[in-house]
C-alpha cells in the first residue's frame, strides 16, 4: 500500500514537473531571440560531443558573413524584445489583430533597416532576406494569442497540475479539537 502512494505520489510530482516544463517552454523567448541573432551575425549552432566525459554542448560557429554589424544586430534584437515575450504570448487577440500586428512589424522592420543601412552596414542585396527571415520567425510566435490560445492552453496545463496535487493530499484535514483524529 505503501508503495502505490509513493508511486502516485512520484506520478503527481512528474506531472506537475511536465507541467511547468511545458509552460516555461511555451513562454520562453530565449531560444527564438537566439536564433535571430544566429541569422543575423551568420552563425550556426553545432552540437559537439566532450570525448572525455561524454557531455554534447552546442557550440556556436561562424558559417556565413554577418547581414549587419554588433550595432544593428543589438538594435533588431531590443525591437524583437517588445514583441516577443511572454506577456505578449498569454494575450488575447483576434485574427484581424494579428494580421495587423504583422503587417506593422513587416513596416517597421522594413523602415529601419532601410533608413539604417550605412549605419548596420548591411548590403542592399541581404536586405529582403533579412526582412523574410525575421518576419516569418516572428508570424509563428505572435500567432500564440490568438483567440487566446496559449493562454487557454497554459489554464489547462495549471488545471492538471492542480488536479494532480488535489488528488495526491485528498486525505483531508485532520484537526484534533474539531472531531479530527
Amino acid at each position: 500500500m505503501e508503495q502505490n502512494s509513493n508511486s502516485q505520489g512520484m506520478m503527481s510530482n512528474n506531472t506537475q514537473y511536465l507541467s511547468s516544463e511545458v509552460i516555461a517552454i511555451r513562454l520562453d523567448t530565449s531560444v527564438w531571440k537566439q536564433d535571430v541573432e544566429i541569422f543575423l551575425r551568420g552563425q550556426r549552432i553545432i552540437p559537439e560531443t566532450d570525448r572525455e566525459s561524454g557531455t554534447m554542448t552546442a557550440k556556436i560557429v561562424q558559417v556565413g558573413k554577418p547581414l549587419m554589424n554588433d550595432i544593428g544586430v543589438q538594435s533588431i534584437l531590443n525591437y524583437l524584445a517588445m514583441l516577443v515575450n511572454p506577456h505578449i504570448s498569454q494575450g488575447n487577440i483576434t485574427r484581424t489583430d494579428y494580421e495587423r500586428l504583422i503587417e506593422e512589424l513587416d513596416n517597421n522592420l522594413t523602415s529601419n533597416i532601410m533608413n539604417n543601412l550605412e549605419r548596420w552596414e548591411v548590403a542592399i542585396l541581404d536586405y529582403d532576406h533579412i526582412l523574410d527571415g525575421i518576419v516569418g520567425a516572428m508570424q509563428f510566435f505572435l500567432s500564440q494569442p490568438i483567440d487566446a490560445g496559449t493562454r487557454d492552453s497554459l489554464t489547462q496545463s495549471v488545471r492538471i497540475a492542480e488536479s494532480n496535487t488535489m488528488k495526491e493530499n485528498s486525505g483531508g484535514f485532520k484537526i484534533p479539537f474539531m472531531g479530527g483524529k
